[in-house]
């Protein structure tokens, strides 16, 4: 069974800087062995090693499998990409129609080339590109499954995101942002790193839960963060709390 590792103490690559595209491949090889996954792959609109016109990809699948997706043109067909651009929610490949023929060839080829039984892909918007997915593959079996995909959901959320803004840069020749945060930033996401919150923090602090929720969300913005979770674990990273 895959590993739900905790993105505060895990084994986690470094998410916040790529050199190149072989820094993006070597990241995605760990994050496989740091989770006990299959497979990962990201892939984009824009940018990343280019698999044909409008599609780039950094991925860990065999090449065996990304030579006959590329010659077959699967991507007008892969009903992963298809659903993914539509929506904002995670998309969990059991969840896919498979009534039609081409559906059900193209996931059992797949299959066939080792991309593994279960799959999740996490869509990604942002100003910089149209769209975006991070997508993992697992062997595991069906309760496995479902146990490890409510544990790693939000976490992948996390590195996905994290990935694609250090994708992004990279490609941009841009350095990451030294992030600074207030005092009173730093105190409130320690305190959110200990499980507290925002009413148990503001009466650790003396101060009014509006308050707390304030300066959180400062800190969010400063980090460039999705979320509280997100901001917390990119904070204890970064070696700001």
């Amino acid at each position: 069974m895959p590993r739900a590792v905790d993105l505060f103490e895990g084994p986690i690559p470094e998410l916040d800087r790529f050199a190149d595209h072989r820094d993006t491949k070597r990241c995605l090889v760990e994050l496989t062995e740091a989770f006990g996954i299959k497979h990962a792959t990201y892939l984009s609109a824009t940018g990343g090693a280019a698999v044909d016109e409008g599609i780039h990809l950094t991925t860990t699948y065999g090449q065996d499998w990304i030579g006959r997706y590329i010659d077959c043109g699967y991507e007008a067909i892969d009903p992963v990409i298809a659903l993914a651009r539509k929506r904002l929610l995670p998309l969990d490949w059991s969840s896919i129609d498979t009534s039609a023929r081409t559906v059900r060839n193209f996931f059992g080829e797949a299959h066939e080339h080792g991309v593994g039984n279960h799959g999740l892909s996490i869509p990604i918007r942002g100003p910089a590109r149209a769209s975006a997915l991070f997508s993992i593959t697992t062997d595991c079996n069906d309760d496995d499954w479902a146990e490890f995909r409510r544990e790693i959901l939000p976490r992948f959320q996390i590195v996905g995101y994290e990935f694609h803004k250090a994708v992004v840069e990279m490609e941009a020749g841009t350095a990451p942002a030294v992030a600074e945060l207030t005092n009173r930033e730093r105190e409130i996401l320690r305190w959110a790193a200990e499980g507290k919150t925002s009413w148990e923090t503001g009466m650790i602090l003396g101060i009014a839960e509006r308050t707390v929720t304030f300066h959180m969300l400062g800190a969010i913005e400063r980090l460039g963060c999705v979320n509280k979770t997100h901001a917390v674990a990119k904070a204890i990273r970064l070696g700001l709390i």
